[in-house]
C-alpha cells in the first residue's frame, strides 16, 4: 500500500481519542472490537488502570448466583476449544466469512462486512493463547483469544489484540461459537456480565493494552495508520450496509401494456449518506438517554455516519457496526459540497491546511499542496470556502490564488 494512499486516508479521517475498556457493559456476543483497531491509550495510563483494577474494591460485586464461577482464568487444555478459536481468528485475519459462519450459530451481516473490510488491510492473525472460564451450563465456556495481527503496510510488526467468545454446544454435543444475541437468555447475559467484570479478565485486557502501547511507541507511524484505518473501515461498513439495505421491488406478473393517461412524475432522488463531525469528545450510548449504557466515545472532529436525527435531541449513528446515540448538540452535520454552487477556483501558492471551519483553531481535515486547486464555494472573513472531497472545508485566502467564474 502506497504512502499516497495512506495520506489519502489520513486526510479524510481524524485522529481518535483514548481507548476505554467496556468492563461494565453486558457483552452477549463475541467481542468485535479488535484491540489493534481501537483508539490509542498511552502506556502509562494503561499501567495505571492495571494497578487500579488489582484492587477488589474497584470491581463490581459478582452476583451470588454467579459465585460458583470465580476460579482463575486458565489456559485451555481442551483441543476442541483451541481448534475452534484458532479457526475463527485465522479466518478473521483473511476475511473468510464463510469459514466463520460454519463454526457459529449466525454471523450478523454488519459483523461480516466489517471483517471483510478490515481484512483488506491485514496480512494475517496468529493465535498465541486461549484462556477459558466455565460457561453458564456444564461443558460450555467463556473463551478469551490472545493473538497478534499483521498489516500489509507493516507486515513485519506484530500487533497484539484479544477477543472473547461464548462457546455453546449443539444437540450433538459439538462446540460452536454463539454470536447471535437473540439466542442468549437473560440468565446467560447476566452470567457473561459477571465473568467479564472479574479481576483477571480486566487484567488480561490491560496487559494486552500495555503491549499494544509498547508496539506503538516503537512504531509511531503504525499507530497513525491504525487510527486512520479504524475510521476508514467504519465508514466503508456504513456505506456497504446502507447499500445492502435498499429495498428491492418484488417481481410482478406481466400485464398488457396500457397507454399512460397521466403526466410523468420525476422519481425521487436516492438519498446520499449523511455524515456529521463531533464538536468535542462525547459519549456514545446504546439508546437515546443519558442513563443508557455507554458503548464508547468519539473524539472531537471524528466523522460519523448519521442514521437519524431525532426530535428529542439525540442523533442515531452507526458506531462499531451497530446503532449508537449521541446528543445532537455535540454534532455538526456536514454540508454536501457537491450540491453547492461553484463560483470559482482556489489554487494554493504554498502548502496550506484545509480546516473544518473559518478559523485557525478549527479542526484540520486535510491539506492542499502548492499548485493544487479546489472548487471555490464562497469567501468568509479572509477564508475561502471550498469543496474538499465532497465536504465543505476552509483555507486561508492569503495562501491561495482565487479565480472567479465569468458570472461572478
Amino acid at each position: 500500500m502506497s504512502n499516497r494512499f495512506f495520506r489519502k486516508i489520513g486526510d479524510k479521517l481524524v485522529r481518535h481519542g483514548k481507548y476505554f475498556f467496556p468492563a461494565v457493559v453486558i457483552m452477549v456476543v463475541a467481542l468485535t472490537v479488535l484491540v489493534s483497531l481501537n483508539a490509542i491509550r498511552a502506556k502509562a495510563e494503561a499501567e495505571e488502570m492495571l494497578a487500579k483494577n488489582n484492587s477488589a474494591s474497584d470491581i463490581p460485586a459478582t452476583p451470588e448466583s454467579m459465585a460458583a464461577n470465580v476460579e482463575p482464568m486458565a489456559v485451555s487444555e481442551e483441543p476442541e476449544v483451541r481448534a475452534l478459536i484458532e479457526a475463527y481468528v485465522t479466518a478473521e485475519g483473511v476475511g473468510d466469512v464463510a469459514a466463520i459462519s460454519a463454526i457459529c450459530d449466525e454471523l450478523p451481516l454488519l459483523e461480516a462486512i466489517k471483517i471483510e473490510e478490515i481484512a483488506k488491510f491485514k496480512t494475517s492473525n496468529t493465535l498465541l493463547e486461549v484462556y477459558t472460564k466455565k460457561g453458564f451450563r456444564e461443558g460450555t465456556y467463556v473463551a478469551f483469544a490472545y493473538y497478534t495481527s499483521t498489516f500489509s503496510k507493516f507486515d513485519s510488526v506484530e500487533v497484539p489484540g484479544y477477543q472473547y467468545f461464548y462457546l455453546d454446544r449443539n444437540e450433538d454435543g459439538a462446540l460452536y461459537i454463539k454470536l447471535n444475541s437473540d439466542n442468549f437468555s437473560a440468565e446467560e447475559n447476566e452470567y457473561i456480565q459477571s465473568v467479564i467484570q472479574q479481576v483477571d479478565v480486566i487484567e488480561l485486557n490491560n496487559r494486552v493494552n500495555v503491549e499494544y502501547a509498547e508496539v506503538g511507541e516503537a512504531n509511531p507511524e503504525l499507530f497513525d495508520y491504525i487510527e486512520a484505518l479504524r475510521g476508514y473501515v467504519n465508514e466503508e461498513v456504513g456505506v456497504r450496509y446502507a447499500a445492502m439495505m435498499v429495498p428491492t421491488e418484488p417481481d410482478e406478473p406481466d400485464e398488457p401494456e396500457v397507454t399512460p393517461t397521466t403526466v410523468d412524475v420525476d422519481e425521487p432522488e436516492e438519498e446520499e449518506p449523511q455524515y456529521a463531525k463531533a464538536l468535542e469528545t462525547v459519549n456514545v450510548r446504546n439508546s437515546d438517554s443519558i442513563q443508557a449504557d455507554r458503548l464508547g466515545q468519539v473524539s472531537a472532529g471524528e466523522r460519523v455516519l448519521v442514521q437519524e436525527v431525532r426530535v428529542n435531541g439525540w442523533t442515531r449513528i452507526l458506531y462499531e457496526g451497530k446503532d449508537g446515540f449521541i446528543k445532537s448538540e455535540f454534532l455538526q452535520l456536514e454540508e454536501n459540497a457537491n450540491k453547492m454552487e461553484v463560483i470559482g477556483k482556489v489554487t494554493a501558492i504554498d502548502e496550506v491546511n484545509v480546516r473544518a471551519g473559518a478559523a485557525p483553531s478549527a479542526m484540520k481535515i486535510g491539506g492542499l499542496a502548492n499548485g493544487s486547486s479546489l472548487d471555490l464555494l464562497g469567501e468568509e472573513n479572509g477564508w475561502c470556502k471550498v469543496n474538499y472531497n465532497g465536504t465543505v472545508g476552509y483555507v486561508k485566502t492569503e495562501y491561495t490564488k482565487v479565480e472567479y467564474t465569468s458570472n461572478h
